[in-house]
């Protein structure tokens, strides 16, 4: 079954729920339930699962956490994450701001890391962070001022994927957009590696209004 890295990481998380369910309690009824509300949440979100995974849910008894761990197994190695296709200079050159020495570099540091699954890619160049994102056959990207997290020791949530992360694992980031008669800016923080984020971020939402933010609405 083909799947994004996003749709991915959303079963993984689902089905790591129901695993902690079977380690928190014994009651019956009550696993039951999340069992019941994890599959159809699995269906609801993913296109097909119903079809190709209605009956790992059935014929596993899930009476333990053996079987469940078999269940995910199951699930899991039935998935072909599908990887982002490569970047050419033409793709981007009218699109993202960068000398040409950065430019390639972007280009270069991308196509190397769609070797393995992502949902975005992001490098950082001087202060600055760029991300990169693929979708409906389009590259959309964005240039980021970047604020280091002076409290190291307090741990920040990622915008995009909703992962606590330690103070030098996360950065604040800034979409400034400024005309001759307006100047906004949205600021959230993120992952500083990417890698890290992918392998967590389940929603996209949050990461595609950060990167098509248009500045203020008068």
């Amino acid at each position: 079954m083909k799947i994004t890295n996003i749709d991915y990481n959303f079963i993984k998380a689902q089905l790591k729920t129901l695993e902690s369910a079977y380690k928190q309690s014994n009651d019956k009824e009550v696993l039951s339930s999340v069992q019941t509300r994890i599959y159809f949440n699995l269906v609801e979100k993913i296109d097909g699962f119903e079809k190709n995974f209605s009956e790992h849910f059935e014929s596993f008894k899930m009476s333990n956490l053996k079987e469940i761990d078999e269940l995910s197994e199951a699930i899991l190695e039935s998935m072909n994450i599908i990887h982002l296709p490569e970047v050419s200079e033409p793709d981007l050159k009218k699109k993202i701001k960068l000398s040409d020495r950065d430019l390639a570099s972007l280009i270069r540091g991308y196509n190397e890391a769609v070797k393995t699954p992502l949902t975005y890619y992001s490098q950082k160049i001087d202060e600055k962070l760029a991300i990169l994102y693929y979708e409906d056959n389009i590259f959309t990207s964005v240039i980021c001022n970047t604020i280091k997290n002076k409290k190291a020791i307090i741990p920040s949530f990622c915008h995009f994927c909703n992962t606590l992360r330690k103070g030098d694992e996360i950065v604040f980031i800034a979409n400034t957009k400024s005309t001759h008669k307006d100047y906004s800016t949205l600021g959230v923080y993120c992952c500083l590696d990417y890698r890290a984020c992918n392998k967590e971020i389940t929603n996209k939402d949050n990461l595609i209004k950060f990167i098509n933010y248009k500045g203020k609405k008068k």
